[in-house]
């Protein structure tokens, strides 16, 4: 699994830069063709990972409720005041690595995703999680290319 948090830590890596090159007009503006913001992308993909590795393996996510039914699947999200994804981007790589590391996160509820494939442990989790993140990564570098 070390090769699955590589992987995610670097995916977040190259969405902070691009996040963080980005003007906070360019954060919020929607981009033709395109359902939500580089902010929602950003932030639907620290909520999808508190949800598919925490809440579903019994542990209580880090981030608000709150900020989690504004950004889940199917949301088209918005601006929520207090939470700053850039913050949360690397801590919470670091907070699920712990749990798992702990044994935490074991006691894994089956879901079936979206796309077709049904999660049965805390590693199917995280293999999923980081194929999510780079679709949404993708999405994102795209839509910046029209910023």
């Amino acid at each position: 699994m070390k090769i699955q948090f590589e992987i995610l830590r670097n995916t977040r890596k190259n969405f902070l830069k691009l996040y963080t090159g980005l003007s906070e007009e360019q954060m919020f503006k929607k981009v033709p063709n395109f359902n939500n913001t580089t902010y929602w992308n950003f932030s639907h993909i620290l909520i999808t990972q508190q949800i598919l590795c925490l809440k579903l393996a019994g542990k209580t996510p880090s981030i608000k409720e709150k900020t989690i039914e504004m950004f889940k699947k199917g949301s088209s999200g918005g601006e929520v005041f207090g939470f700053n994804p850039e913050e949360v981007a690397l801590t919470s790589v670091d907070e699920l690595q712990e749990a798992y590391t702990n044994g935490e996160l074991s006691s894994y509820q089956d879901y079936e995703t979206s796309y077709g494939v049904t999660l049965k442990s805390i590693e199917d989790a995280i293999c999923f999680n980081n194929t999510h993140e780079a679709l949404h990564l993708g999405y994102a570098m795209s839509m910046k290319k029209y910023l």
